[in-house]
């Protein structure tokens, strides 16, 4: 992906910067608030956008399908399946 970004020096007050100035760049591509977030190595993807997780219920690893909305490389938006307090796994799970 290729862009082209312009500093606004008329509200940064940074109209003197020499040229060849390095610069960093952060793209916010959605926002959500109130999320109730995982880690993304809890997702498993059984189909395309088709995902579960592990929930321990009672001390044993349960399968149970969710929905994810905005995902980053670390953290996934949960929509629907889980609800705050629920406790996922990240790692390998041996199921019954």
């Amino acid at each position: 992906i290729v862009g082209l970004i312009e500093l606004d020096t008329s509200t940064t007050g940074w109209a003197n910067l020499p040229t060849g100035s390095d610069a960093a760049v952060d793209i916010i591509g959605g926002k959500s608030e109130d999320t109730l977030l995982i880690p993304v190595e809890a997702l498993r993807e059984i189909s395309d956008e088709d995902y579960t997780v592990f929930v321990l219920e009672d001390g044993t690893p349960r399968i149970r399908q969710i929905e994810v909305g905005l995902e980053d490389l670390l953290y996934a938006e949960i929509l629907s399946g889980l609800e705050a307090g629920d406790i996922v796994t990240t790692g390998q799970v041996e199921t019954e």
